[in-house]
């Protein structure tokens, strides 16, 4: 069983965790029912909220009352209420999760790596799942890191090999879409493999997580340092958001791209300050749009987890950084009834705070002008 919507659910949302109906929309109710018997997904506690189906408001999403008898009921929190009272079963109000440990224990035998899970601290959302040792007097560290952007991911691959202080390891991540061919390239030649799960995991027909590929030939270049291919510089005209991830675009791969628009639900160029987007069966176009409201969108599509715009947002005169993330929302993301497709709100301690986390049928391609 393939686990691709697993695998890119909990890149943009680790750890992963929702009440048991929507974790199922999100990755699948057969995987969902296939990784909880393999014990990657465990049940957490009995949650508190429920999703809405179109969050909006302080009081979102709905609260989990208990009403006795072990029954439960999601009451809307806004006054007056935007949403009907929802009675849930026992199950409906599992909180149902991933353990990182749990999973990474569980990827040892896989990828043939031995040794002790155990949190790196001070890079976040990092962990050395244990070692891969070749031969009996040569081992080399394996880490697993996950991030929601190509900035987060630079990072922290940055932090390791700081640390490693030249010394080879190896390195697995949810996906590689938000991870530069370039980057990978790069440590290639450091001797430092990047090895994507999704391409090379899989659940077999006993529930036990499998390889793919030949493990030998994925840890293959740990320790082989190459001559990096001198190449020439070429200018970066703009940077592009895609299902794919980031990638930066030569003034040709721009204007390439900016003629295919058509067949994105959620096209938006901060070069020509344009958006549209497929409502239903209509397309709909707006110009002029704000400078700020795509500098607002970037912000959250590059932060790690869940984004505050009033904390690490932009503000204007007599607007905050939630009416400008708001107002940006509205222009380039598409609302279907089950909520935001690519900006997710989701309340913590009361507050609206926002998550990149695009729905996986969604076609959409943001361009925005590169970084200074």
């Amino acid at each position: 069983m393939e686990l691709t919507r697993f695998f890119q659910t909990l890149e943009t949302n680790f750890p992963l965790c929702g009440v048991r109906p929507a974790l199922a929309e999100k990755i699948g109710s057969d995987v969902a029912g296939a990784l909880e018997r393999a014990g990657l997904l465990s049940v957490l506690r009995v949650a508190d909220r429920y999703p809405c189906p179109q969050p909006g408001g302080e009081g979102c999403p709905r609260h989990i009352m208990e009403t006795g008898n072990g029954s439960h009921v999601a009451v809307c929190g806004n006054d007056p209420a935007e949403c009907e009272e929802m009675r849930l079963t026992p199950r409906d109000v599992e909180l149902l999760g991933v353990v990182p440990e749990r999973l990474l224990e569980q990827l040892r035998s896989p990828l043939q790596i031995s040794g002790t899970v155990r949190e790196i601290i001070g890079i976040p959302q990092a962990y050395q799942v244990g070692f891969f040792i070749p031969q009996p007097a040569i081992k080399h560290p394996v880490f697993f890191l996950t991030a929601a952007s190509a900035t987060q991911y630079a990072a922290m691959l940055e932090a390791l090999r700081s640390r490693a202080e030249g010394g080879s390891f190896a390195v697995v991540t949810p996906t590689d879409r938000f991870i530069p061919p370039e980057t990978v390239r790069q440590f290639r030649t450091m001797g430092v493999p990047i090895i994507s799960l999704v391409d090379t995991v899989r659940l077999s027909p006993a529930v036990t997580l499998e390889a793919t590929t030949n493990v030998l030939d994925l840890f293959a270049t740990i320790g082989r340092r190459t001559a990096a291919r001198v190449s020439s510089v070429t200018e970066v005209f703009a940077d592009a958001l895609t299902p794919q991830g980031w990638k930066s675009l030569t003034e040709k791969e721009y204007r390439d791209l900016a003629s295919t628009a058509g067949i994105y639900q959620i096209f938006a160029d901060e070069r020509a300050r344009t958006a549209c987007k497929l409502e239903g069966r209509q397309r709909r176009s707006a110009k002029g749009i704000q400078p700020s409201f795509f500098r607002m969108l970037r912000k959250a599509a590059e932060a790690s987890g869940r984004f505050d715009p009033n904390v690490n947002g932009l503000t204007e005169e007599q607007l905050s950084g939630k009416q400008i993330f708001q107002r940006a929302r509205q222009a380039i993301d598409l609302k279907r009834s089950s909520g935001w497709v690519l900006f997710k709100t989701e309340t913590v301690d009361d507050h609206a705070e926002y998550l990149f986390q695009p729905d996986a049928d969604v076609t959409f391609a943001l361009i925005f002008l590169p970084k200074s």
